[in-house]
């Protein structure tokens, strides 16, 4: 089955009480440590989208949403120590040539961006912090999904949408307050994408058999 577009765009704004989980939402991400509880919603929502259900969860049993945002963001850090390792021996390496240095760090950025999306898929299955780093599991998401053009076509287009609407946001006053918002959106449209990519994932099954052992 192809993945749907439109689902992503309107992901922040389906089922009831959207309104009200965008302001919660954004106000959380604005409080450093407490954001971890709008990680872990992201978590879950990306659950709910890869167990074919694309509507908005509640804010509810906020203790179990930090500690699934809590374990993301170790998982995160762990996944990132081997990027900036290669990004600080390449730069050492290209030192002499900043136009050369700059476009390998930014395609390792890009390597790392989708890296990470991936990793976070394999991490929704069964929340555990070294899931970040499983990189044999989380490839066989990759094993055989012919979405895997279409995912990165559309994750493009969110990534150009977000980075202009944030460009537009940030030359106001009530732009500037409105960003949070803007990135809570933006981030449950990607996390829409990454879920209808794992549910086609013809290796789906494997990887939660995997998961439960």
């Amino acid at each position: 089955m192809s993945m749907d577009f439109s689902k992503s765009l309107k992901a922040a704004f389906c089922g009831e009480g959207w309104i009200l989980k965008l302001i919660i939402g954004g106000i959380l991400l604005c409080i450093p440590i407490v954001n971890f509880i709008v990680f872990g919603y992201f978590v879950k929502y990306l659950k709910n989208v890869v167990n074919g259900n694309d509507a908005l969860p509640d804010f509810s049993d906020i203790g179990k949403l930090f500690v699934s945002g809590l374990k993301l963001v170790v998982g995160g850090i762990l996944l990132f120590i081997p990027l900036f390792v290669l990004v600080f021996i390449l730069t050492m390496i290209f030192s002499k040539n900043t136009a050369l240095s700059m476009l390998v760090t930014g395609i390792l950025e890009l390597v790392y961006t989708f890296l990470s999306l991936l990793m976070m898929a394999n991490f929704s299955i069964d929340e555990k912090i070294l899931s970040m780093v499983d990189f044999k599991r989380a490839f066989l998401l990759l094993k055989e999904n012919q979405n895997i053009g279409s995912f990165i076509l559309y994750l493009v287009a969110v990534y150009v949408i977000c980075i202009v609407v944030t460009v537009i946001c940030a030359v106001t006053l009530v732009g500037l307050v409105l960003l949070p918002f803007v990135s809570y959106i933006f981030m449950l449209m990607i996390d829409n994408l990454l879920g209808q990519f794992t549910k086609e994932a013809p290796k789906l099954a494997e990887v939660k058999s995997a998961a439960s052992v």
